[in-house]
């Protein structure tokens, strides 16, 4: 049987890693940017190694961190190219040795000062209303006809209009 002690410990087994991984974080956020663009080693299998380990929250913040100071560019949680300019390179170096002037400063002060907020996942509600629409026509049981789906198209905002429009552009893309 458990009891509520043992409980206690892996709860602050948990908050030490935790507090490790900030702590580690912060330093890695510094390093990194001495190391790639001080040192100018260009080394940037480094930082997606780092992506690649961490959670999905602190993941999304090193991204946004790494954007603003790294001189490569990002596309899926991944830098590969570096950019291209002198001046845009060179506004990265200056705001990397800006940022390592304050011995304080990490990824965790600079995400409080920034106020950076994660970024917000897309709703997709075309995808979601279509993906309902085919369960219900589906749907032995319960299912519901097209008429009745479309009604309840309309009963929620859609207007008459926006049906005609859609039907529209459908004969439009049909004929094409």
């Amino acid at each position: 049987m458990l009891n509520q002690a043992d409980l206690i410990k892996k709860i602050e087994a948990l908050a030490g890693a935790e507090k490790v991984t900030r702590t580690v974080l912060g330093e890695l956020s510094r390093d990194m940017i001495q190391y790639i663009v001080i040192d100018d080693t260009n080394d940037i299998a480094t930082v997606n190694r780092l992506l690649q380990v961490l959670t999905p929250a602190n993941k999304r913040t090193a991204i946004e961190f790494f954007e603003e100071f790294l001189p490569f560019k990002q596309a899926a949680g991944v830098f590969s190219k570096k950019i291209k300019g002198d001046k845009k390179l060179a506004d990265k170096v200056e705001a990397g040795a800006l940022f390592l002037e304050v011995e304080a400063n990490t990824v965790w002060t600079w995400y409080e000062a920034e106020g950076v907020k994660p970024p917000v996942k897309a709703k997709e509600y075309a995808k979601k209303i279509a993906d309902l629409t085919k369960k219900a026509l589906a749907d032995d049981q319960e299912g519901i006809e097209g008429g009745a789906i479309l009604s309840a198209v309309l009963e929620g905002g859609v207007s008459l209009a926006d049906l005609v429009l859609l039907m529209e552009q459908l004969a439009i893309k049909e004929a094409a």
